[in-house]
């Protein structure tokens, strides 16, 4: 089964997360010369399924006030209770009662998902078992989290004196 690809993103006007297709909108045809793409020209958005009753066409609901840094994707994995980790979570990583706190980030140069300790970065393919993880927050909303990155874990297990 192909792994399902969703987004999540930050309303800025309703104050709640939502959660669906990602979509980048450039508000405006830019012109070839003398011309540039500014901030405001781009529009982040979610697009969600509406509601519909039974046998009734499904309209596609667009949310337009979605701040650019709340966007993240899901990841594939769920903690111990069940939650998605998605991109900018903060999560707890439990391994043989060690505990480290990390950020999850999409890391480009390697085109993958990756949990940061602030000093050195573990890929998540080493968590398929959900009980090691428990997502405590996201760095849109819980920046406070951030100052208990945990850089002593990712070396214990690279050199696997935990695991």
């Amino acid at each position: 089964m192909p792994r399902e690809i969703e987004f999540r993103g930050y309303d800025l006007d309703l104050k709640k997360w939502f959660y669906g297709g990602y979509h980048k909108h450039i508000k405006r045809q830019i012109a070839p010369f003398g011309d540039e793409l500014k901030e405001e020209d781009i529009q982040h958005l979610i697009i969600i399924d509406g509601f519909a009753d039974w046998n009734m066409p499904q309209p596609v609901r667009v949310v337009t006030n979605i701040d650019k840094n709340s966007v993240g994707q899901f990841t594939g994995l769920k903690d111990k209770n069940g939650v998605k980790i998605f991109d900018g979570d903060i999560v707890k990583i439990t391994i043989k009662g060690k505990t480290a706190v990390a950020q999850v980030k999409w890391l480009e140069k390697r085109y993958k998902f990756i949990f940061d300790h602030g000093f050195d970065w573990l890929g998540l393919e080493y968590f398929q078992i959900s009980d090691e993880l428990e997502v405590i927050g996201n760095v849109f909303e819980n920046k406070e989290l951030m100052k208990f990155l945990n850089i002593g874990l990712t070396k214990k297990l690279k050199t696997g004196c935990i695991m």
